[in-house]
């Protein structure tokens, strides 16, 4: 995971990740990306944005985006991380 986050933030694509935490955030107010639900709208949200021709819908987009934001959820760093970035919003 950290790999990962290493190779988004030198790509450029941090302000996507914050760009789709600021737009769920304003939908969401009172939503906590710690819960799975949440976790998974911004997983689907960021797919969205980077993949316009995905079909969200699928139930295999569905199935991946909800394993992801499990991950993200679960993973203790992952979790840290993202909590973060949602305070940062605050």
């Amino acid at each position: 995971m950290d790999d990962v986050l290493s190779r988004t933030a030198d790509s450029g694509q941090t302000d996507d990740v914050m760009e789709t935490l600021k737009v769920l955030k304003s939908s969401h107010p009172q939503a906590k990306l710690g819960e799975i639900d949440t976790a998974t709208r911004f997983v689907l949200a960021l797919l969205k944005r980077r993949y316009p021709d995905l079909p969200l819908a699928s139930e295999k987009v569905l199935t991946m985006a909800s394993t992801i934001a499990q991950s993200l959820v679960e993973d203790p760093v992952a979790s840290e991380r993202m909590r973060l970035l949602w305070a940062q919003l605050s």
